[in-house]
Order: C-alpha cells, then structure tokens, then sequence
C-alpha cells in the first residue's frame, strides 16, 4: 500500500474467544442463528430470537454486540452450520471456547455469567446480558 501503513496491518489474529451462550437469554444456544448481512461468527439462539422479536412485533439490531445489522424477522436470518457443528464438539457445561488460526477449539474454564432478568415482563422476561 505505499507508505501509508498503519500499525493495524502488522496485527495478526491467532486465536479468538467465544462465547456458545445466547445474548438475550444468556443460556447456552441450541439452534444458533445469525442475520443473513452479519459477518461476526458470534450466533444466538434461534427460539430466544423468535420469542423475544414475536413479541416486541418490530425489526431489531443484531443482539451481537458491536454489530448493527437489521433484522427485520426470522426470514432475514440464517442458521450457521459451523457453529452448530462446535456446539456439537464441545461439552455441555462449557460455555465459551477459544478458536485458534489453526482449527484448534480450546475450552475455557466457565465463569459465572453476568445475566439479570430483563423487566421487561411482555416478551416472558428473557435474561439479558
């Protein structure tokens, strides 16, 4: 590029943390769904996502943090395989694995979730991070 790199280009990713527990349920995910734009490999579960948006009636923000995609309904979303597939590799008390560059899945130890009960008693009060 010239002489206008920056130091963002000598960072090189060797592995990447994450969690197998649901945003908006903060139970761990069954069927992991994502919207159709997302480019994240975070997911969330789909029958939290069909409660939670079935019942505000509305479009709403992907639940992933840091990611802005609409997602107007269940339609504009897509279940992802990958992710279904290292849900099936890793146990079920663990709940969050780190990815290396290489494939490998390492688990990390759990740690008590950081969920409160949302107030918001319309859609069934479904924990919130």
């Amino acid at each position: 590029r010239g002489g206008d790199e920056t130091m963002d280009d000598s960072i090189e990713v060797v592995s990447e943390e994450l969690s197998l527990l649901c945003p908006l349920s903060c139970r761990r995910i069954v069927v992991p769904i994502k919207g159709k734009g997302c480019t994240h490999r975070a997911c969330f579960d789909k029958d939290t996502w069909v409660a939670y948006q079935g019942n505000l009636q509305m479009s709403l923000e992907c639940p992933i943090q840091d990611c802005e995609c609409l997602i107007l309904g269940i339609e504009d979303t897509k279940v992802d395989d990958e992710f279904l597939a290292l849900l099936a590799k890793v146990a079920p008390g663990q709940n969050t694995v780190v990815l290396g560059t290489d494939g490998n899945i390492e688990t990390k130890k759990p740690r008590q979730s950081v969920c409160v009960i949302d107030d918001n008693e319309e859609w069934g009060g479904v924990l919130s991070p």
